[in-house]
């Protein structure tokens, strides 16, 4: 225990350091298997599913193993990840069933939609998203102070801030499959885009400073999305989409989908720094006594 009463982080384990970074390195299988069908080496076609059960299986064992050690630093990218995917699963049509009807009866057929007007719905879309999940983080980590084995998190996190970022940066492992959703060609932009993922993630894990922690988990999202950005200037002259979503390959849209990946990294940097704001909440007692409290590693 500190000096202030929250728990002390001890040093990552170098087998920790690498169960926390199976997660961002395992998907980087993907563009390589798209990678070696594009050289005329095809690879089954249960491949990428079999990509996918072992990400999940990964993903589950390391919850359970976190779980049992109490949610340790390392662990809080798996369960970021996982409430990513709950948000996907369970919110994202729900979100997206009321906010395009509504835009199409003030605006009229998306192909019709100015320029400003596509910004706006997906800026609206994407502070709905991102809000949505930073507070469902908040309210995951404070019911985690119920649990007899994972009542430490809350602790650590209002010592150390950043690793409620870090919990949100894992969620990007499975965003960014998502930034490329219908777009050919995207095999070798993936890859650059999930290497700076990993690499965030590895500065993080090993800075010292909460200062290198924020600063490598916004430099790895930053590097996401830039290169989200250029990808999709380089790659929409090369598309065949359908007419009407939400216009065939043209200028407008060029600068649609690029403006789209700026919008994001707005709003994904404000969701990795908005855990700062925790520091201005008054120091409370911790309901627990702190001689049944035990040592939680980081």
């Amino acid at each position: 225990m500190a000096s202030n009463g929250l728990v002390k982080e001890k040093p990552l384990l170098r087998i920790e350091l690498l169960a926390a970074l199976i997660i961002f390195l395992l998907p980087l299988l993907w563009p390589l298997f798209g990678s070696l069908a594009a050289t005329g080496n095809s690879l089954p076609g249960w491949a990428d599913t079999t990509v996918l059960v072992l990400l999940l299986g990964v993903v589950l064992s390391a919850l359970g193993l976190a779980i049992v050690k109490g949610l340790p630093r390392w662990s809080l990218s798996y369960l970021g990840f996982v409430l990513m995917l709950g948000f996907i699963l369970s919110l994202h049509e729900r979100i997206w069933g009321w906010i395009s009807p509504f835009f199409i009866q003030s605006f009229g057929p998306r192909s019709y939609w100015p320029l400003q007007i596509r910004t706006l719905y997906v800026a609206v879309f994407d502070l709905i998203v991102f809000s949505s999940i930073l507070l469902g983080a908040l309210m995951l980590v404070n019911l985690l102070r119920l649990l007899p084995h994972t009542r430490g998190v809350w602790q650590r996190i209002r010592a150390d801030w950043t690793q409620l970022s870090f919990l949100l940066y894992g969620g990007l492992v499975i965003s960014t499959m998502l930034l490329f959703d219908e777009y050919r060609h995207d095999t070798l932009w993936h890859l650059v885009a999930w290497s700076c993922l990993a690499l965030g993630a590895w500065l993080y894990l090993r800075a010292k400073g909460k200062k290198q922690r924020i600063l490598a988990l916004v430099c790895g999202a930053t590097g996401v999305m830039w290169i989200v950005a250029l990808a999709r200037w380089v790659l929409i002259p090369l598309q065949k989409w359908p007419s009407g979503y939400p216009v065939s390959p043209s200028e407008a849209t060029r600068w649609v989908e690029v403006g789209s990946a700026m919008i994001g990294w707005v709003w994904i940097l404000v969701m990795l720094l908005a855990p700062a704001l925790l520091g201005l909440l008054p120091q409370s007692p911790d309901p627990i006594d702190s001689s049944e409290r035990e040592p939680v590693a980081a």
